[in-house]
């Protein structure tokens, strides 16, 4: 089994902060260039071709958003919004393990759509 090499041209996290007073608010962008996926088994001997089936994966943009609080005497928070836009991951044939990731690279993606988050810390 060969092991596919993503060739992504461009990858980054861009992230922006603001504080004022107790409150600071960050705002993140996550973007993954396309790329030309592997070519799947049956569409490589003929056995079968998908319809809907192309070798050209779009690229991967998720924005994120937190506000923190520290304005407590021992503790602070931190709410936030993974992908703020509830954003799908790109298809893709992913012959890697056969398992993880069917139909979307978890290398590149992460298909578990709009996830919010707590932190809190406590200061002893």
């Amino acid at each position: 089994m060969r092991f596919f090499n993503l060739p992504l041209k461009w990858k980054h996290t861009f992230a922006v902060g603001y504080t004022q007073g107790d409150f600071t608010h960050t705002f993140s962008q996550l973007y993954r260039s396309g790329y030309t996926d592997e070519m799947p088994v049956s569409v490589r001997n003929g056995s079968f071709i998908p319809t809907e089936w192309n070798r050209k994966v779009g690229n991967y943009i998720t924005y994120n958003y937190s506000l923190g609080y520290t304005g407590f005497e021992d503790f602070d928070m931190i709410f936030g919004i993974k992908n703020l836009l509830d954003r799908d991951p790109p298809f893709t044939a992913h012959q890697n393990d056969f398992s993880a990731g069917a139909g979307w690279e978890p290398r590149v993606a992460d298909p578990r759509g709009r996830a919010y988050t707590l932190q809190v810390n406590y200061k002893f």
